[in-house]
């Protein structure tokens, strides 16, 4: 079951305001970490303009600070993770722990943005119009290739007795006759070879494309908001923190179901659930010290 719990009995009421208490100050150990800060950069155009960005390695390094505690008290941590889709990035980290025949579960994370700039370089213009210059002399070629590529065309089919045939006779003349498409790309690949200079300039090319991609910055791109599951399904940026309690119905093979009887839960069961709640929220509480 996915916390906020729908029941209104004491221990449903206990842990919704516990877990609450859990994201706000998950949120206030992240926020000194993902303050926007600005730096310059520059736009596709070569205008240089200013992005907020903030440094992920601050996050990751109080994650890492938070796992220590936890292990201390028994829970179960996972590793650092990330994932993506397109420019949306989440860092984050899960935990879980049996109490009993009930399993909590939390998952504790940021969702942000990737952009991509230029670093600030005289560099990256100089590149930008060296492959402009390299494309337009390229486009050239090409054209010069296929006036001297139709010239010869015309002037072989000639020669071979079809100089009276209109455009679309000629057209179907090549195709229906193996032979002369044959001889006809040879003599075009023969004067490909003779005018070599679109691969050379193609190598060039994809050089500085190489080159203009290693002059390309990420920043990251956050509000400080605290987010829910919902929110952050929705593709919302900010700190996520949100659990889920399930019963345990065969610990040998980790199966459960996302069920609990909330009324069901003796007192013993119910203590320890919320005093691990509290544990949580004491750890995240210390490291702000």
């Amino acid at each position: 079951m996915r916390i906020p719990l729908r029941e209104d009995n004491d221990l449903g009421i206990k842990i919704n305001s516990i877990c609450n208490k859990i994201s706000d100050k998950f949120f206030t150990v992240l926020k000194p970490n993902i303050e926007m800060n600005k730096i310059d950069v520059m736009l596709g155009d070569c205008t240089i303009t200013q992005a907020g960005t903030f440094d992920i390695k601050n996050v990751s390094n109080s994650y890492l600070n938070i796992l220590k505690r936890l292990k201390r008290y028994n829970w179960e941590v996972s590793d650092i993770l990330s994932s993506h889709n397109e420019d949306l990035y989440r860092l984050y980290f899960q935990i879980s722990k049996d109490i009993n025949k009930f399993r909590i579960s939390g998952y504790f994370g940021i969702q942000y943005h990737v952009l991509s700039y230029y670093k600030i370089d005289k560099r990256v213009l100089e590149i930008k119009t060296e492959i402009r210059n390299l494309e337009e002399y390229m486009i050239q070629n090409t054209n010069k290739i296929m006036n001297t590529g139709n010239e010869l065309i015309k002037n072989e089919l000639y020669n071979l007795g079809y100089k009276d045939l209109s455009l679309e006779e000629l057209i179907s003349t090549i195709f229906d006759n193996q032979e002369i498409m044959i001889k006809l790309e040879k003599k075009i690949h023969d004067l490909e070879d003779k005018i070599p200079e679109n691969n050379q300039l193609n190598e060039s090319k994809n050089k500085l494309v190489s080159e203009l991609n290693q002059m390309i910055i990420e920043i990251h791109n956050i509000s400080p908001n605290i987010l829910d599951y919902n929110k952050m399904m929705y593709g919302e940026v900010g700190v996520i923190c949100y659990f889920d309690i399930e019963t345990i119905k065969n610990k040998s093979k980790n199966l459960t179901e996302p069920y609990i009887n909330i009324e069901a839960v003796n007192k013993e069961n119910k203590i320890e659930i919320i005093d691990n709640f509290n544990t949580i929220h004491t750890l995240l509480n210390n490291s702000l010290s």
